[in-house]
């Protein structure tokens, strides 16, 4: 991969992430159930990417930005949505790594999305799990899969649709 590949990948992945943190900062406190979706945002590492790969924030801003993603309506949707961004993390550091050949020189910079937040996560993947298997009832289960699956289609075909010059 090229630096203008890799360059363009995290700014498709920066509008597929902004819209996805702007609906979690939207949704209704008795969606949240008390989660802090805040501490789960994505989109603030990859602006840093973004400008750490040399773009300028007025570019940034005029980045197109994903608008297939509906409002989740119920805790157990936001949940099915945050499996998709979390299950999606884990591999993050692991990528961050096969990164060197094209962020040579640039250490840590660039690739912050992929490292991941900083330790202690509020939130880490056991506990996260420990939410999912909370919903144990059929209808939060149907749910919880049904907007994880969507989730993944809509990021899919964010991703598929198309290049960004950057």
């Amino acid at each position: 991969m090229s630096l203008a590949e890799y360059r363009a990948l995290v700014a498709r992945l920066y509008g597929f992430h902004w819209a996805l943190d702007r609906g979690l900062r939207k949704a209704p406190p008795q969606v949240l159930g008390g989660l802090n979706t805040g501490e789960r945002e994505r989109s603030p590492a990859l602006r840093a990417d973004l400008r750490a790969l040399g773009l300028a924030d007025a570019e940034i801003d005029r980045l197109p930005l994903c608008d297939a993603l509906s409002p989740v309506r119920s805790y157990a949707a936001l949940l099915g949505r945050l499996y998709v961004v979390e299950g999606a993390a884990l591999g993050g550091r692991v990528l961050a790594a096969k990164l060197d050949g094209v962020l040579e020189g640039r250490g840590v910079e660039g690739r912050a999305f992929f490292l991941g937040r900083a330790s202690p996560d509020p939130l880490p993947w056991p506990a996260f799990c420990d939410l999912l298997e909370a919903q144990g009832a059929p209808a939060g289960i149907a749910a919880m899969t049904k907007s994880a699956e969507t989730t993944f289609r809509a990021m899919a075909r964010w991703l598929a649709g198309g290049e960004t010059h950057v």
